[in-house]
């Protein structure tokens, strides 16, 4: 009603869903491959890994059922998971500090 041309109006929700899925395997890609870049422990993949297939999976399960799909739990799936992927480097951090003091006074 706006004339402005979203994605689905322009290009119809076929497209748009395309365009969704694309955007979110990169964005889970770089949620998972980002130890990769900077140092993480094992806390971060046991907190990221989860949510990114729960990601995608909801994903999938939208997808499949077409126009009429479950949008919903995708969408809050989706917006859970941008905390988790902010909170998990912060977790992995303070894991490896306060393990890392815990072994300071052990070893004294």
């Amino acid at each position: 009603k706006g004339g402005i041309p979203v994605l689905p109006v322009a290009l119809g929700t076929r497209a748009a869903r395309f365009h969704i899925g694309l955007y979110l395997f990169a964005y889970v890609a770089l949620a998972v491959v980002s130890p990769w870049f900077v140092s993480a422990n094992w806390v971060y993949a046991v907190v990221v890994l989860p949510f990114a297939f729960k990601v995608l999976w909801e994903f999938i399960k939208y997808n499949r059922q077409g126009e009429a799909g479950r949008w919903l739990p995708f969408f809050l799936w989706t917006n859970f998971s941008v905390l988790v992927f902010l909170i998990a480097p912060v977790l992995d951090k303070w894991q490896l500090a306060y393990l890392g003091s815990l072994s300071r006074e052990f070893m004294q």
